[in-house]
């Protein structure tokens, strides 16, 4: 029973100084050699981060990023082209933050996992549409930093951008960086 009651406790300990962010946006990613086109979708990111480290110039978080969005692209050529692409990233790392004021801080994180695409291709080509459908899964990693405004002990206001690095991209093309900008609010427990 005192097992338990400690396993409990300890749960409801670790929950301490806890926050979840959720910040809309947008994303870009260089396409081509050299980049010659950007495509630009948007983005809702959630983070959930618990501090377990804390000194009186540095905070320390675990945390755990999920970025879900869209990559929409249309061109037309002698063969007419479209793209809806949908976009997953999951990245679980660290995040360090320096409070430059009592509620003014800055932040930057990092941290590797799972990228996923899903892309639906539509090709005309004479009198045939042809589509085709795709999902990949790859190794990603992320970097990024923000700002955010603690408006009160429980809610904040965010700012960042985030590169998120695939290891392979959706359209086997140069770009596998997706630089992520965002803005949201933050919850604090």
């Amino acid at each position: 029973m005192r097992l338990l009651a400690i396993f409990l406790f300890s749960g409801v300990a670790l929950a301490q100084n806890s926050d979840l962010g959720v910040l809309l946006g947008v994303n870009t990613v260089q396409v081509g050699p050299q980049g010659s086109s950007t495509k630009v979708g948007v983005n809702l990111q959630l983070n959930y981060a618990f501090q377990f480290k804390e000194t009186p110039r540095v905070r320390f978080y675990v945390e755990v990023p999920l970025l879900a969005g869209t990559q929409p692209f249309a061109s037309v050529s002698t063969r007419e082209y479209a793209v809806n692409g949908n976009i997953l990233y999951l990245t679980p790392g660290l995040r360090v933050n320096l409070p430059l004021h009592s509620r003014v801080s800055l932040y930057g994180a990092a941290g590797g996992g799972l990228a996923v695409f899903s892309t639906q291709r539509a090709l005309a080509g004479g009198d045939r549409v042809f589509a085709i459908n795709t999902v990949i899964a790859t190794a990603a990693g992320a970097a990024g930093g923000g700002l955010e405004l603690r408006l009160s002990r429980l809610v904040s206001l965010r700012a960042e951008a985030r590169d998120f690095i695939a290891a392979a991209s959706p359209d086997r093309s140069v770009g596998h960086n997706r630089v992520a900008y965002g803005v949201g609010v933050g919850f604090h427990w």
